[in-house]
Parts: C-alpha cells; structure tokens; sequence
C-alpha cells in the first residue's frame, strides 16, 4: 500500500515540476520581451532576482504593473505550493515506509533466531529420540531374551528389590495381618510397589520370581522400590537386597 501510495506522489511531483518548468520557460520569454520592449526597469529587477521565489515574489508585487502576468504568476505560486506540499506528503511516506521496513528488518531477525532456536531444539528432540530408540530396542532385546511361554512382555522397570514374609511359624502374623492394600491375602506373587510407578493391579513378570501381581503397598516401598513376597523366612535372607528388571506383562 505504501508502495502505491509512494509511486502516486512521485508521479504528482514529476507532473508539477513539469507544469512549473514550463511556466519558468513562459515567465522568462515575457521578461525578455519586456526587457526589450517595455518597462526597461521591471524586467531588470526581476531578471535580477536570486531565486524562482524572488522572482514570483517580485513578480507579484508588481503585478498591478503587469496585469497580462498576473494570471500566469498565480498559477505559477499555486504549483509550487502544491509542489511543496507533494514533497512534504512525500517524505511523510517515505519516512513511513522507512519505519515499516525496519519493523520487518526486526520482525524477520526476530523469525530467524526462532528458526534457528527451533532448529537447535529440533535437533536435540531428534537426538533424544534416537536414544529413545536406542533404550527401547534394547529393552526388546532383554525381554526377547527372558521371554517365557504363554506370556507377553511389553515393558521393563529398574528397581530395587527387596523381600518380606507375611507370616511366622504355626501362622503367626509377624508384619500385619497377612492381608493386603488390595484385600488379598499375601503369598509368593505377590508383591508391594509404589502406586505412582506401577499402578496396583498390574501383571508383572519378575525373571528368578515369577508371575507377579502388583497388589501391595508398604511404608518404605517409595519410587523405584519394590517388595516380593516369599514363602519363608529363609528366601528371604537369600534375596536379600537387590537391583532386578521388572517386566509388564501385556494383559
């Protein structure tokens, strides 16, 4: 729009000036004439005059004197104002335009550094999803590996494991009442998680354990611990304390 807008004003410019040009041309053959012909001491003082406004200045002025003039003269004054206002609107425009294309200048530096902050992060996402793959192709390649008969697995946790018996000697309730966060009965399968890693009710698969059912929750069983319910007092002085994968088995 500014480019229109522009283009229009320097085509009124281009249009004036001409206008001006040749009335500049018409007002300096008169003063010759007159030079030669007529009032000797006009024409001097006007062919003396230092600038175009002097010279209209002057001429108006004496525009009583030179009545056949006056109308060119007017128009001559009227051109050059609307001249001068063009010029004015012109570089209103201009500046205009000056200042639209510096807010783009700074609108496009602002889209590159985005492209470029894009690109870095872009980058870096496709890098993290190489290492997404990298884990999960490895993961697949350990479940592969420790795949059992008539179960699926999908998934693996890292966790650190330890062991708990519900029951003493001739039934003897040592650590509860036996009953679990979920109302069954403890017994090997089952075993303790935090419900905010692995949600109660999930089927686990535990290589050296089993099949495993997540229906227990315990005080010291937070983030990436798990308890595995044994059979005896003495499995579990075996087991111990330890790292172990834990699988999910796919329903």
């Amino acid at each position: 729009m500014l480019q229109i807008q522009l283009a229009e004003l320097a085509r009124q410019k281009e249009e004036l000036a001409k206008n001006i040009d040749s009335k500049k041309i018409l007002l300096a053959d008169k003063m010759i004439f007159t030079y030669k012909y007529g009032n000797n001491d006009v024409a001097r003082f006007i062919i003396g005059a230092r600038s175009l406004n002097e010279v209209v200045n002057n001429l108006f002025l004496f525009k009583n004197i030179m009545s056949r003039e006056a109308e060119l003269i007017q128009t001559l004054r009227f051109e050059k104002e609307e001249f001068d206002r063009v010029s004015r609107k012109s570089e209103e425009k201009m500046l205009e335009a000056e200042i639209a294309r510096a807010s783009m200048e700074e609108e496009k530096k602002k889209l590159e550094k985005d492209i470029a902050e894009n690109q870095v992060l872009l980058d870096r996402l496709k890098g993290e999803e190489k290492e997404v793959q990298d884990i999960l192709s490895e993961i697949k390649r350990r479940i592969a590996e420790v795949q059992p008969a008539g179960i699926t697995l999908v998934g693996e946790w890292q966790l650190t494991a330890t062991a708990y018996y519900a029951f003493g000697s001739g039934g003897n309730d040592i650590n509860g009442n036996g009953i679990t966060a979920t109302g069954l009965r403890a017994r090997k399968g089952i075993v303790a998680v935090d419900p905010r890693i692995i949600p109660l009710g999930t089927k686990l698969y535990i290589p050296g354990y089993g099949e495993a059912l997540a229906a227990d929750t315990g005080g010291w069983i937070k983030n990436d611990r798990i308890d595995l319910c044994f059979e005896s007092l003495e499995e579990c002085f075996r087991f111990g304390r330890r790292k172990i994968r834990v699988y999910l088995v796919e329903d």
